[in-house]
């Protein structure tokens, strides 16, 4: 997941195996409905994202921030209470987004199952799903993104302004 403070918007990558692809794959040509689907997913992705829920070894690494300025991302780096604070409103973060994307699939799934059964059946394996959320407001939140503020106003979003998604056959985008 990527945090874009300055253009407020946040980038969620999700990969989906090929057992996994296809079993969500096989649910859309049975026309499941989507909170079954949306279930079953969550349930197959659950163990990769509970390192996001929590403050979990492997979340290390998970969320990265682009677009602070050097003076703000320089701030008190490794003071223990800013490294605290950092972590804490990254893992936030990223809880938000797997929220919002469980939403979105949730709300447009019937129009993505074209799609989606398509990029199953290619010779690559599993399944990337790219989601870009706009979250007005992210700039004004930077300050928790670098351990200097424990609150800002505008934090946490209620949701974004806007979602994109776009999908892509196999484990690499591009």
């Amino acid at each position: 997941m990527v945090v874009n403070v300055r253009k407020e918007q946040v980038h969620l990558g999700l990969y989906l195996s090929e057992v996994v692809a296809q079993k969500v794959a096989t649910a859309l040509r049975e026309k499941k409905p989507a909170a079954a689907v949306i279930a079953e997913l969550r349930t197959l992705l659950a163990p990769a994202t509970a390192a996001v829920g929590k403050h979990h070894p492997h979340a290390r690494g998970l969320v990265r921030v682009r677009g602070l300025r050097k003076a703000e991302a320089a701030g008190e780096r490794h003071a223990p209470a800013a490294r605290a604070a950092r972590h804490a409103a990254r893992l936030q973060a990223a809880r938000l987004a797997l929220h919002w994307a469980w939403a979105y699939l949730a709300k447009h799934l019937d129009e993505i199952a074209a799609d989606f059964i398509a990029k199953t059946d290619g010779p690559e394996d599993g399944v990337r799903l790219g989601f870009t959320f706009r979250v007005p407001g992210l700039a004004g939140a930077s300050a928790l993104f670098t351990g200097a503020a424990s609150s800002a106003p505008s934090w946490p979003p209620s949701g974004p302004a806007q979602t994109t998604l776009t999908l892509h056959p196999g484990p690499r985008l591009g």
